[in-house]
């Protein structure tokens, strides 16, 4: 488990091993829907350190539909970018690595 960000202002846990991040939302999160991209919704999260800026331009390139988001904590900047793969599942790939473990 790493430490999520405390600025979120809804309960959940990080887990992260081997770049791959499962992000546990309390509550009822919205279930993954194609048609709406929700960083809230149940995800698997993976670590990108190719540089996401590389990332979001191809997903540009390839007009695929995704969120930009960012969030900050302790003075460290997370950027995340969420999308669905071709099955629907929603996908996060961040630099969620740079937050303390």
């Amino acid at each position: 488990m790493i430490q999520r960000p405390q600025s979120f202002k809804f309960e959940g846990a990080w887990l992260f091993g081997y770049g791959i991040g499962l992000h546990l939302i309390g509550g009822q999160p919205p279930h993954a829907n194609r048609d709406v991209i929700d960083p809230k919704a149940d995800h698997i999260s993976f670590a990108c350190d190719c540089g996401l800026e590389d990332v979001e331009a191809l997903l540009i390139e390839r007009k695929v539909k995704y969120v930009k988001a960012h969030v900050q904590e302790g003075g460290i900047l997370v950027t995340q970018l969420f999308m669905h793969d071709p099955d629907g599942n929603m996908v996060e790939l961040c630099n969620c690595d740079l937050l303390p473990g």
